[in-house]
């Protein structure tokens, strides 16, 4: 399945509780959100220190990015649901990424990684 949003990233906690079911998901809330110390016994790691970094996309990027993701990533996620479902074969999924690679997605790609290069700059 194809999460709609990401819980555990951004996510209020009665959200979470709501859909968590099991014991050990509500015990791993508390477990990956706690202040530990760290393994070379020097100050605390903290949640903070190991969340997904934010990126900073130019207008420009802003903007491309919106139409690949209609022009190819959504298409192909509806062909990988299609072929999870058994309703395609894994060739229709082959042919759906060269339509999504003719339509930009490598430029998709491209934005992603120039972004994330920036990100590792600024570090």
């Amino acid at each position: 399945m194809l999460p709609c949003n990401y819980p555990g990233y951004s996510q209020h906690i009665d959200y979470l509780l709501g859909y968590y079911q099991e014991e050990a998901q509500r015990e791993a809330l508390s477990v990956w959100n706690a202040p530990n110390r760290k393994e070379d016994g020097e100050g605390i790691d903290t949640p903070a220190e190991h969340a997904l970094p934010t990126f900073d996309y130019t207008v420009e990027e802003s903007v491309e990015i919106k139409e690949l993701i209609t022009l190819c990533q959504a298409p192909l996620e509806a062909a990988l649901v299609d072929v999870i479902m058994g309703k395609k074969t894994i060739k229709d999924w082959e042919s759906a990424l060269k339509t999504a690679n003719k339509n930009g997605y490598t430029r998709l790609l491209e934005i992603y990684n120039d972004c994330y290069d920036r990100y590792l700059v600024k570090e």
